[in-house]
């Protein structure tokens, strides 16, 4: 093989590359999930300690008192 040869291989080989990153970075940029992370963990804060109470891990004092904490926190966020 000459050595045009290889260089159109090895061009041919970043094209193929860079259509298959784009196709990556669309497939991510448009699954991606909208929700931002605070609202994401203060979901999820507020689930666990449900389930604790639920469970009967916490009493009803507990559970009010980190319920209202969670809930100033996530006022103060602006969430």
């Amino acid at each position: 093989m000459n050595a045009w040869g290889w260089w159109t291989m090895a061009l041919m080989m970043l094209i193929c590359l860079a259509v298959v990153g784009v196709g990556v970075w669309v497939i991510l940029r448009f699954t991606a999930s909208s929700n931002p992370p605070s609202t994401v963990l203060a979901t999820s804060a507020r689930a666990l300690l449900d389930g604790r109470f639920a469970r009967g891990e916490i009493d009803a004092e507990v559970y009010a008192n980190a319920r209202r904490l969670l809930d100033s926190n996530e006022a103060g966020t602006g969430v």
